[in-house]
């Protein structure tokens, strides 16, 4: 953990962009506001952001080729302060931070193209509102937790799922559906102990 990917959201011409970040193995994204990619805006406020993170979950970052990263030097201010290697990905090639990518289609049903940030009224209090929404859904590739979940280590671990095919004969077939724990047997319950996410499958001998 501690490994992200990196761009920018652009709204209307001449309104500003958003950072945005997604660490990689717990999806967990920040996100932040800048009117324009000057450097003095942008590192002042990346690197408050960076200092919300926990250190040991900030070691690398593999960006695209903005100039808002690599051209105004913002990288190499990053690096020296922050101690985080910043990679960046080869022109013409967003699919080498493809989660990121995916992330940011997830950010623009919030944020749509051609949104104008000048003129949207609590714009910090909106983007917050969109990461708080992001690191709370439970995500299917993450076995049903959140990225706040993973990230943070609320849990110890990814839920084990224990999948169980009994054969006897049963009203109705039930396919991979998730019965809650009172609809289940005595003797499912014996064979289901110490997990918390199961599968039941009942085949009609």
């Amino acid at each position: 953990m501690g490994h992200w990917e990196g761009d920018t959201i652009e709204g209307k011409k001449g309104s500003g962009y958003v950072f945005t970040f997604v660490e990689k193995l717990s999806r967990y994204t920040i996100m932040l506001y800048v009117s324009s990619k000057k450097l003095k805006e942008t590192k002042e406020k990346v690197l408050r952001k960076f200092n919300s993170i926990p250190k040991e979950k900030l070691l690398s970052i593999t960006y695209d080729n903005g100039i808002e990263m690599l051209h105004n030097g913002l990288y190499k201010i990053i690096q020296e302060i922050k101690n985080i290697r910043v990679y960046f990905t080869d022109p013409g090639k967003p699919y080498q931070r493809g989660l990121n990518e995916n992330t940011n289609g997830l950010i623009r049903q919030y944020l749509p193209k051609g949104i104008d940030f000048r003129k949207t009224e609590n714009l910090d209090k909106i983007i917050q509102d969109v990461e708080i929404k992001l690191n709370h859904r439970a995500r299917k590739c993450l076995q049903y937790q959140t990225p706040y979940e993973i990230f943070f280590s609320v849990k110890p671990k990814l839920f084990p799922i224990k999948v169980l095919h009994l054969n006897y004969n049963a009203p109705v077939i039930l396919f991979g559906e998730y019965l809650p724990l009172d609809k289940v047997t005595l003797l499912e319950q014996e064979l289901l102990n110490g997990f918390d996410l199961y599968i039941v499958i009942r085949h009609r001998s």
